[in-house]
């Protein structure tokens, strides 16, 4: 069994949808997640560097991610974390 992530964060761009070889539709899309942190030496929020992380839904869940959508949209994905740098 494979541990399930759970990943906010905004689109940077709207979906692309693809159809592979075999015929099965694939939507992929970019997500920017960044944060905020206490500064404890001068007591202020300070925002956190970037991670960008790259999406794929597959059948039905890609037609809706496609269809509803778009670039700024806040987002929170859920699945299977896949490093590559």
């Amino acid at each position: 069994m494979e541990t399930q992530h759970h990943f906010q964060g905004n689109l940077v761009a709207d979906p692309t949808q693809k159809v592979t070889a075999n015929g099965l539709k694939i939507t992929q899309f970019r997500i920017v997640q960044s944060g905020r942190r206490l500064d404890r030496d001068t007591g202020e929020w300070v925002s956190t560097n970037p991670v960008y992380m790259s999406v794929a839904c597959w059948r039905q869940l890609g037609d809706n991610v496609a269809t509803t959508l778009h670039k700024g949209d806040t987002v929170i994905v859920i699945g299977r974390l896949k490093r590559r740098e």
